[in-house]
């Protein structure tokens, strides 16, 4: 069992969708798949599952010490049986603000992690969706991950900043806690058409000059496209769109995606 998570400081570089499109590919290949659902805007909870709900959080897992057994939703889209889930909501917000008060903050999802190991090692993959930002709540997840995946948007230098920031964050607190840095990472940049040759060339240089991002740089590259958007929203994955030129080149960057990050032990 691996718990990994596609993750940036800076938003709106498609992390939900590449969490779900990847958990799609993985699941066609029988792999059992949980995912959590830790971002209070609960998109991921919205595409694979319904938009409102009265199910169990990690609230309840925090504040109520609930078992994963009693979060976990099986099977949310029958089309994709192996993947099960544990739901988010705005509540999520409430979690962040309780847990600051506890001597043990750092640590809490972690403690809950080993605690009910025996459930979620029932799983290959355990895909956590987080949001765009470095709180508490985020970095108990962080702590706990054995791998993770940082999109970045090529053209867009703020999600080169958000990478690199949150390396460094995520070492300064490692540190901090005396825990060791075992998580395997890697960077992934979505090709964007719509900045300006001249943009490209400078996002380009300044990757190059950024230690982190360039040495964990994957060679697969994902191309924007709306049938990334898309497939989320109909609860399919890439290769269960129609067949055109356009779904079948982003069906193959997806497997591709996938291999790499086997490959890498990423996966």
């Amino acid at each position: 069992m691996k718990i990994l998570t596609f993750f940036n400081i800076k938003g709106g570089i498609g992390k939900t969708t590449l969490t779900l499109l990847t958990s799609y590919k993985l699941a066609k290949e029988n792999k059992k798949i949980l995912l959590i659902d830790a971002d209070l805007q609960a998109n991921l909870t919205q595409y694979i599952y319904k938009m409102n709900h009265s199910d169990k959080t990690m609230v309840n897992a925090i504040m109520g010490n609930a078992a994963a057994e009693e979060l976990i939703i099986k099977s949310p889209n029958e089309s994709y049986i192996n993947i099960d889930l544990i739901p988010g909501d705005i509540e999520l917000c409430i979690l962040a603000e309780n847990m600051a008060l506890r001597e043990d903050k750092n640590l809490l999802i972690a403690k809950w992690f080993r605690k009910n190991m025996e459930v979620l090692k029932r799983y290959d993959y355990v895909f956590v969706d987080l949001s765009p930002s470095i709180d508490l709540l985020n970095r108990n997840f962080l702590y706990t991950m054995d791998s993770i995946v940082i999109p970045m948007s090529h053209g867009d230098l703020a999600s080169i900043r958000g990478a690199e920031l949150f390396n460094k964050l995520y070492l300064a607190d490692l540190k901090k806690l005396g825990i060791d840095d075992t998580s395997k990472k890697g960077v992934l940049l979505n090709n964007n058409k719509s900045y300006k040759r001249k943009i490209l060339e400078l996002f380009d240089k300044q990757l190059l000059k950024y230690k982190f991002s360039s040495e964990h740089l994957l060679e697969t590259k994902i191309s924007e496209s709306t049938t990334i958007q898309q497939a989320p929203i109909l609860k399919i994955g890439i290769g269960e769109l129609t067949g055109s030129y356009k779904n079948r080149k982003i069906e193959k960057q997806i497997n591709d995606l996938v291999e790499e990050l086997k490959e890498k032990e990423i996966l």
